[in-house]
């Protein structure tokens, strides 16, 4: 039997499992202490999500995270029936479609506190006529949200230049990012290094350069495989690990693309303990077309591994260049060859990059700071509530 709490009904909204599992779970587990806190998903990885003992009650609604006007309707009806019988104090989405229809759906269904963040904007690099409607979306999100967070200060500003959202109904919690980085379990182990990369058999001079996250067009992995074929025929000491979720076809079309160093390409599935990965890491490289903030990079930083990354909105709150990282001309494979040449080239440099990283990461990000703003956010939009009455 669930323990009743003296707090207020909070609904989290989100798409996906995996979104709950790498940001999440400190945030339910916190706000779940003071709260009757209920997480509504698609439950698209069962065995992640029943491993992961949240202390919360979970609600499983159709969210599709691709448009499907049917699918779609029947998400929002969903959502709108869950809202109506449960009448909960605040819906609180995460994730472009969690948000466009909770929000509509809380609004329907008269939910007090309607709060929406904002972590990435699917139009950013669209064109034309899906552009447009992307972008009327969310600002149909904003419009009918009483309360939006977006995860960076640079992704915040982008959405006020653009007219999206609005500079008095928005904020950053602590320094930006969803969770910050737990530095207990990102940091850096010269023994697990070896082991890992003895596991991967990687030599203990290679230069390995890692893409961890989802793998799609969107996060720029044809750029990746065109520079690091043509780093590879360079020097023989650079290898690539490639660590997700194959959402688009990319390991073939990466190993069509580099066919010609194929041998120094590791694949690994999705890894609910991605810091392992990250050890075996002399680098790490996100060439994203859109971020929102780019967490990967501050984990990867606590764990003491510099960041190649595109110079977009998002990512240069996760990045300094060349302070904790190098920038480079986002879909430019010539301009990220460089940068990555030049850290395969300087081994002092890569080491001064990456100590810098993870004392930022320490001073910044450290997910007790952030979990601790998530909590103190939605006490006082819930106080507000209350003084309204």
């Amino acid at each position: 039997m669930r323990e009743e709490k003296t707090g207020k009904k909070i609904a989290i909204v989100v798409t996906s499992v995996l979104m709950v599992r790498f940001f999440l779970v400190p945030h339910l587990t916190k706000l779940a202490e003071s709260h009757d806190v209920t997480l509504l998903l698609k439950n698209d990885e069962p065995e992640i999500l029943a491993g992961m003992n949240l202390p919360v009650r979970i609600l499983l609604v159709p969210i599709e995270r691709k448009i499907d006007l049917w699918q779609d309707l029947a998400g929002l009806l969903a959502l709108f029936s869950v809202f109506r019988r449960e009448r909960f104090d605040m819906v609180h989405t995460l994730t472009p479609k969690a948000g466009l229809l909770g929000i509509v759906a809380a609004w329907l269904a008269r939910v007090p506190v309607r709060l929406h963040t904002f972590q990435g904007e699917i139009w950013a690099n669209r064109k034309g006529f899906m552009r447009w409607l992307l972008r009327t979306l969310d600002k149909l999100v904003a419009r009918l949200a009483t309360d939006l967070n977006v995860v960076s200060h640079s992704e915040r500003q982008h959405l006020i230049d653009e007219g999206i959202i609005a500079a008095g109904k928005s904020r950053v919690l602590a320094q930006g990012s969803i969770g910050g980085v737990d530095l207990a379990r990102f940091r850096p182990d010269a023994q697990g290094r070896q082991a890992v990369r003895a596991e991967l058999d990687i030599a203990d001079d290679d230069i390995v350069y890692l893409y961890l996250g989802r793998l799609n067009a969107d996060k720029g992995l044809p750029e990746l495989g065109e520079a690091f074929t043509q780093l590879a025929a360079r020097r023989p000491d650079v290898r690539l690990l490639v660590v997700g979720l194959d959402e688009e076809g990319m390991v073939a079309l990466l190993e069509q693309r580099c066919a010609a160093c194929r041998e120094r390409i590791i694949f690994r599935p999705y890894t609910p303990t991605p810091e392992t990965m990250m050890l075996a890491a002399d680098v790490l490289v996100l060439p994203s077309h859109r971020e929102g903030f780019g967490v990967v990079i501050i984990e990867a930083g606590a764990v003491g591994v510099p960041a190649i990354a595109s110079n977009i909105y998002g990512i240069t709150d996760a990045l300094e260049d060349q302070v904790t990282g190098l920038l480079f001309e986002v879909g430019n494979p010539a301009d990220l060859l460089r940068q990555m040449a030049a850290l395969a080239d300087d081994p002092e440099a890569r080491a001064r990059l990456g100590g810098q990283a993870r004392a930022r990461v320490q001073r910044d990000f450290d997910h007790r700071v952030v979990v601790a703003a998530f909590v103190r956010h939605h006490d006082e939009l819930l106080a507000r509530r209350v003084q309204r009455k």
